[in-house]
């Protein structure tokens, strides 16, 4: 089930706030949360497993451009202009310190690790060449395998607003939303009123 969040820039953070505490209160702790997550740890979100995991299986794809997907507008103006990617990240980490800019794949990333949580990267099984990259599981950065896995959090990347549903049409992501499974653990306690509109079958 998807739920409403609000679609300002802020929909990543507004939704795992959701997922998280029912409501989107804790939306600017997140962003300097992660804003300090990427800062922080340059190299490390510059060569993600998650690049490295499609390069493996997807021969055909070119490191360079396989990163830029998963860049906001900012970052990969930074990253045509410098050609470093760590610079890029950091960029990144200043678009997280914004509010209502929107986010993108690496956000993801580093709120996974902030969470010391799983994210499942939701991405509609439609045409899209970089699909896999955008569709995956993302794991923390470090996961304490001592303790008892903690149940991944689920976000839609979904479409406030119509969708062209012309022939050949593109689907072009503009929102995240929050899902959750009806026999995920506290799934009760989450805000019920909205299934989203947006949940018809893109944001950065």
């Amino acid at each position: 089930m998807a739920l409403r969040a609000k679609g300002n820039g802020d929909c990543l953070f507004n939704s795992i706030s959701i997922l998280l505490f029912g409501d989107e209160n804790r939306l600017h702790l997140l962003r300097l949360l992660v804003a300090g997550e990427l800062y922080f740890n340059q190299s490390f979100y510059a060569d993600h497993d998650a690049f490295n995991d499609v390069i493996t299986s997807e021969t055909d794809f070119f490191p360079d451009v396989l990163f830029t997907v998963a860049l906001t507008r900012q970052g990969d103006k930074k990253f045509s202009d410098t050609g470093n990617r760590e610079e890029t990240i950091k960029e990144e980490a200043f678009v997280a310190c914004e509010v209502r800019a929107w986010s993108s794949l690496v956000h993801i990333m580093a709120t996974s690790s902030v969470l010391c949580r799983p994210i499942v990267s939701m991405y509609p099984n439609v045409q899209f060449k970089y699909r896999c990259l955008v569709n995956p599981v993302i794991n923390p950065r470090l996961l304490d395998t001592s303790a008892t896995p903690k149940e991944p959090l689920n976000i839609l990347w979904s479409r406030d607003g119509n969708s062209d549903n012309t022939d050949g049409g593109w689907y072009i992501p503009n929102h995240f939303v929050p899902v959750v499974l009806a026999d995920q653990p506290d799934s009760d306690k989450l805000p019920c009123p909205s299934i989203s509109k947006s949940s018809t079958p893109k944001s950065k």
